[in-house]
């Protein structure tokens, strides 16, 4: 892998995990809920609106801004990109349902927020790679033989 890919890698995933959450928040923001079949009132999809697509939004935004101040500074935006990627997870979905959810709902949660579970892994890479120590890691793996 060439050396400018090394340093960009962090920006690119970091973008990329961004604009998926943006675009996956204004999915959710925007819809009434009205086919969900997991909820059965405006109440239901209201909670979900608050426990996914604002915290998604928020998540978003700090990985945008951290892809703005990663030419600047490359550590205190790997821990921006990985405070966004935990702010753009299900995590508080989770949290704020009180318990672990049934398998049905937890099946049909991870179907339908793939985009959040995929931003948040965009966002969480980039912010791992933008540490060096975790690059060596990785380069020591793949020395080793245990990654290709």
């Amino acid at each position: 892998m060439s050396q400018q890919l090394k340093i960009r890698a962090p920006l690119i995933l970091g973008l990329l995990g961004s604009i998926v959450g943006l675009l996956y928040s204004y999915a959710v923001m925007s819809d009434n809920g009205y086919a969900c079949s997991l909820c059965s009132t405006d109440a239901d999809w209201s909670f979900v609106q608050t426990f996914i697509g604002t915290p998604l939004i928020i998540g978003s935004a700090v990985g945008l801004a951290a892809c703005i101040l990663y030419p600047v500074a490359r550590k205190p935006s790997g821990i921006f990109l990985l405070s966004g990627a935990i702010l753009a997870s299900p995590l508080p979905l989770i949290i704020a349902g009180g318990s672990w959810p049934s398998l049905d709902f937890l099946l049909l949660s991870v179907l339908y927020f793939a985009p959040s579970y995929f931003a948040s892994l965009l966002l969480f890479l980039g912010g791992l790679l933008a540490f060096r120590k975790t690059r060596r890691i990785i380069k020591s793996l793949h020395d080793g033989g245990w990654i290709p």
